[in-house]
């Protein structure tokens, strides 16, 4: 088991293209995703979505019945993927199912400015949209996703309010990745010319 601390990122870049990026803190896994012809399914229960500064990208989260999230991602309108599973499971409190919806913040434009040690620009400088969604479990116990969604790709992460210098250990994730088969021969056949997932 690994030591976790208090948040998870995951970052899905869209371009055709499968532009690369990386994952921030724990659990980190990249996954490189192609727009597909796929519309994503309808589903009943609640609803949060936040859109890149040129609408291009979207990333939507939905509380399903039982208490179960799913997130899909979109680019022009057209899945890339379909509604796939979120949450976890700490030391201390499962956050799997009978989830609570408790507030949401309203989408927030942010600046981000960091260097990457490879890839074709070093330093990166662009604006996503921000939200927070937060939830509750059965014990009334806080968990919180963020969406980021900018005009190159979608990110979300996992994210618990605990003291400062306090850690969990994270024993199972249970976040997913549906495509559809389109998308999926694809990312197979760009495999023959590069990575499609890697763990950092």
């Amino acid at each position: 088991m690994t030591e976790a601390a208090s948040e998870s990122f995951t970052v899905m870049k869209l371009n055709r293209a499968m532009l690369r990026h990386h994952f921030h803190n724990l659990i980190a896994t990249v996954l490189f995703v192609c727009a597909g012809p796929e519309l994503s399914a309808v589903e009943q229960g609640k609803l949060w979505s936040v859109a890149s500064p040129n609408g291009k990208c979207s990333i939507e989260l939905r509380l399903n019945p039982g208490g179960k999230l799913t997130y899909s991602v979109s680019r022009n309108g057209i899945a890339v993927l379909k509604p796939s599973p979120l949450g976890l499971i700490r030391d201390d409190e499962s956050f799997e199912s009978g989830l609570t919806f408790r507030s949401a913040e309203k989408p927030m434009p942010k600046r981000e400015q960091y260097q990457l040690f490879s890839g074709p620009k070093s330093q990166v400088d662009h604006v996503l949209n921000h939200r927070t969604i937060e939830f509750l479990n059965t014990n009334h116990a806080s968990f919180k996703i963020e969406l980021a969604a900018g005009d190159e790709g979608v990110a979300f992460r996992y994210h618990f309010s605990e003291p400062s210098g306090h850690s969990h250990e994270i024993r199972s994730e249970l976040t997913g990745f549906h495509s559809s088969r389109r998308h999926q021969r694809l990312a197979a056949a760009l495999s023959r010319r590069q990575p499609i997932c890697a763990s950092l």
